[in-house]
């Protein structure tokens, strides 16, 4: 006799990013990407030889003759000054959650912020100035006059932000849960009960 049986998969979909490639347009539209501006001037002058002046003569730069009177004359690279734009995209560096202020970590999609504020007592504080500033109360009598002069308690807070733990498809049970997460599907399989070779497969 056979039963029907869930079965999980896991559909991975691994997308890298190509920055690198793009060209600004496309760099600028994409999220994950950062347009680098890199943009250098340069002036046909200041090429001495007519191999370096020539390997800009796509930017104007020619290497000519010059005759400046009797026995002055000479070779120079002519052509003024021109810029070169060596912008390119790159993949803009996330940082861990674990370095995210809790704006940052509010808008990532991959991480959640964990609110972990305890009180703490004021007794051991010994500066007035420390005292105040946490919103403590300060004995202004005599210093000598008592053994703690800071009273009350004050928050600390050791809020972080932590990287989400996506559950593994093969984790979920129900069918609710595994179509509700984009990366999972739920599928339908059969198994020859025959086939199993104990009571606890049996039973599942």
């Amino acid at each position: 006799m056979n039963y029907k049986i869930f079965l999980l998969f896991t559909f991975l979909n691994f997308s890298y990013s190509q920055c690198i490639d793009y060209p600004e347009l496309d760099c600028n539209n994409n999220e994950n990407c950062d347009w680098i501006e890199d943009i250098t001037t340069m002036n046909c002058s200041n090429f001495n030889g007519s191999s370096s002046c020539e390997s800009y003569s796509n930017y104007g730069c020619s290497w000519e003759f010059s005759w400046g009177g009797w026995q002055n004359y000479g070779s120079s690279c002519v052509g003024g000054s021109f810029q070169i734009d060596n912008g390119f995209c790159q993949e803009v560096e996330m940082p861990e959650c674990s370095e995210m202020t809790e704006s940052e970590c509010a808008s990532s999609s991959g991480c959640e912020w964990v609110e972990n504020i305890e009180l703490e007592s004021c007794n051991d504080i010994n500066s007035q100035q420390e005292c105040q500033s946490l919103g403590c109360s300060w004995y202004s009598g005599n210093y000598y006059a008592c053994s703690i002069c800071c009273w009350g308690e004050y928050e600390l807070d050791n809020s972080y932000c932590q990287e989400i733990t996506v559950q593994e498809c093969s984790e979920i049970e129900s069918e609710s849960d595994c179509n509700s997460s984009e990366q999972c599907n739920w599928f339908e399989g059969q198994v020859n009960c025959n086939n199993l070779e104990n009571e606890l497969q049996c039973s599942y």
